[in-house]
């Protein structure tokens, strides 16, 4: 039998739709696919919170754009991404997100990708980003679109951190095996870059930004590490036909695990980055 309830969609008695999630209660895969088809579909089949963020996100953006933009330095207060977070959240993510915080640390110029000792995300997480460092690494799009996606890139981590099954933990004896394939050793196996893809095909036309998640290169980065390859099905669908280019491949570890990163999701309790 399945201890892994599906993703409710549910209705108030006034008919609007909603989602019910179980903390670290859904099997990942399945938690993925509710999130996408909840926002890769017409308009008129979201829900009310989602049409209400689109609209209210255009606005939001329309005064951080500026601000993002901004120059060589850029301040970003946290309480303005805190907001830009919630309508992401509303719009990508179930509205189930919780317990999250932001900040930015110009100090660092790679974070995460060290150990994963706080998994499950149980309490308070904290997303923090290098602005700066955002702007360097993908100088091909606006500071505005870099930092967008790389906080993006943070709360899909959030969101199957949350509510995804922790493996090891569950009383199903093949939920380890199902978090190897599914989280990996980087958290960007199959789960984390199906529910990227989908989140990098929607901005540019609903939210007005074209973001780049690192999909493929942390795709690859993972497969060098766990030394497998994906299957037919996973690099169609989820790395957009994804191949270990020699250069991965040759990489050192100790270089592959720092390389690329611009955020970080941290557990407040321990401190420790997680991907």
């Amino acid at each position: 039998m399945d201890v892994h309830p599906k993703v409710v969609c549910s209705r108030t008695a006034r008919g609007k739709k909603y989602y019910l999630l179980n903390f670290l209660g859904h099997e990942p895969l399945d938690l993925v696919a509710a999130a996408i088809k909840s926002f890769d579909c017409n308009k008129s089949e979201m829900t009310y919170r989602q049409r209400r963020a689109l609209d209210e996100w255009a606005q939001w953006l329309q005064g951080a754009s500026p601000v993002l933009n901004s120059g060589d330095r850029i301040e970003v207060e946290p309480a303005l991404m805190e907001e830009g977070i919630g309508f992401l959240n509303r719009f990508f993510f179930l509205d189930g997100i919780k317990d999250l915080d932001f900040a930015c640390d110009y100090t660092e110029k790679s974070l995460g990708f060290k150990s994963y000792p706080s998994f499950p995300y149980v309490g308070t997480v904290l997303i923090s980003i290098n602005p700066d460092h955002d702007v360097e690494m993908v100088p091909s799009v606006s500071c505005c679109d870099a930092i967008l996606g790389t906080l993006l890139h943070e709360l899909i981590h959030a969101f199957i951190g949350q509510f995804g099954c922790p493996g090891s933990r569950c009383k199903q004896r093949s939920c380890q095996r199902r978090f190897d394939e599914n989280y990996g050793c980087s958290s960007h196996a199959r789960a984390w870059p199906w529910l990227a893809e989908a989140v990098e095909r929607i901005p540019n036309y609903r939210l007005g930004v074209k973001v780049d998640l690192g999909r493929r290169f942390h795709s690859q980065i993972e497969y060098r590490l766990t030394g497998r390859e994906p299957s037919v099905c996973d690099a169609a669908r989820c790395f957009g036909g994804l191949v270990l280019t020699e250069e991965v491949k040759m990489l050192p570890i100790y270089y592959v695990e720092g390389a690329g990163q611009c955020g970080a999701l941290i557990h407040k309790r321990s401190g420790c980055p997680t991907g």
